[in-house]
């Protein structure tokens, strides 16, 4: 029966192997480009900083060939932004503030307090030490240099450093809008009675707030009754954006329509991984549009989201691949798996110096409350057995966030 599975691995590589990026091209200002992807390298067409600049508070020197030389006659005052300074002679010295452009002659500042002022006469009273205190025109971006990489989030300093070469517009991706859709009759929405036979959709807020925290605009398209005609209706409605991604619905029950409505719209390739939670997993297009469905157990489709959509979306929006690296850590729990790979919820602790996995007690796919607990997923192979001391595999949540 589970030789006809496939392992997480092939899922991934048949997945990723269907999709490359999708997202159109747009600009945005800096104000709003936070966690925008780049689509272009950034390239400087100026050098950073544009000058020689003082880094202190203090006195500008033009050296004198006498080594040993402590004084100087103070010419001018320069405070930063002004640029009409006048050049340095041997012996000379401007007073200058930070930021401020250094006067040509000059090779090094001295901090005003290492210094005594006597009418213009400057005492230094410090040893004194050449191209000290100055930020080099062009130390730190020369023209043409490629400082940021097409397929990168923007975070504030890059945005930052944008700007810090003029840059008032970025080249980046419309940012992907994903339709969001749950099966079940017995759903209902948050803040309503609970009545017999029904539960509250977690799977919507749990997924909703997955997309929105990577970056992903979201429509939440609601639940959706247990009938072909609604879920046909409503997969065709979702087709307008970017992706799909529903869960439950994609098993072979008389009540489970998503399967059959994605054939209808356009095409379906339903799998069966080998992993614990979340065997089932389809994907498809519902006409052009890529869809993605998921498990209808809370923990399956948390599992699945980070180990299959999450690449996926990534491949669609232009993000590099994930390299996603587990750490071997000390169990301090016992399991056996049984013929699919475990993703156990855990988290780690600190013993005598070791890092401790420990586990959640109850591992079943609708605990929910095992990944608020948790920082991590342990994983175990199919047929191994793990007791207190034996090194397992940690792969961290904090993995997914690149």
């Amino acid at each position: 029966m589970y030789s006809q599975l496939l392992t997480v691995e092939q899922a991934q590589e048949k997945l990723l192997s269907q999709l490359t990026p999708n997202a159109p091209l747009d600009y945005c200002s800096l104000p709003v480009a936070s966690w925008r992807v780049l689509s272009e390298d950034i390239v400087s067409t100026i050098e950073s900083p544009p000058c020689d600049l003082s880094m202190m508070d203090g006195y500008a020197l033009a050296l004198t060939t006498d080594p040993d030389n402590q004084q100087f006659k103070v010419t001018q005052r320069i405070v930063a932004g002004s640029g009409n300074s006048q050049p340095l002679q041997a012996g000379e010295s401007a007073r200058i503030f930070t930021g401020a452009m250094l006067p040509a002659g000059a090779t090094t500042v001295v901090m005003q307090e290492y210094t005594r002022l006597e009418s213009d006469q400057l005492t230094v009273l410090s040893p004194i030490k050449d191209k000290h205190h100055i930020r080099f025109q062009g130390e730190e971006i020369k023209i043409d240099q490629t400082i940021l990489k097409a397929g990168m989030r923007l975070t504030p300093a890059s945005i930052g450093l944008c700007a810090s070469i003029g840059m008032a517009q970025l080249p980046v991706y419309q940012t992907l809008t994903v339709a969001l859709l749950v099966t079940g009759s017995e759903l209902i929405e948050p803040g309503q009675a609970l009545t017999a036979g029904k539960i509250y959709n977690a799977n919507m807020y749990l997924l909703e707030s997955l997309l929105r925290a990577h970056g992903f605009n979201v429509v939440n398209m609601g639940a959706v009754a247990d009938t072909l005609a609604d879920t046909v209706a409503r997969l065709k409605d979702a087709s307008a954006f970017d992706a799909i991604i529903t869960t439950g619905g994609v098993s072979v029950g008389e009540e489970d329509h998503v399967r059959a409505a994605v054939e209808q719209l356009g095409q379906i390739d339903s799998w069966r991984v080998r992993m614990k939670p979340g065997k089932p997993f389809a994907f498809g297009r519902v006409g052009t549009t890529p869809f993605f469905g998921l498990p209808g157990n809370p923990v399956a489709a948390f599992t699945t989201f980070h180990l299959f959509v999450l690449a996926a979306l990534r491949r669609l929006q232009g993000l590099p691949d994930m390299e996603i690296m587990a750490e071997p850590v000390t169990a301090d729990f016992s399991f056996t798996a049984g013929e699919r790979r475990e993703y156990l919820r855990a988290r780690l602790m600190t013993q005598l110096g070791q890092r401790v996995a420990q586990i959640y007690p109850n591992q079943g796919s609708a605990v929910l409350a095992s990944t608020v607990w948790a920082e991590g997923f342990i994983q175990v192979q199919e047929g191994t057995s793990i007791k207190p001391g034996d090194r397992v595999a940690f792969i961290p949540f904090s993995q997914f966030r690149q």
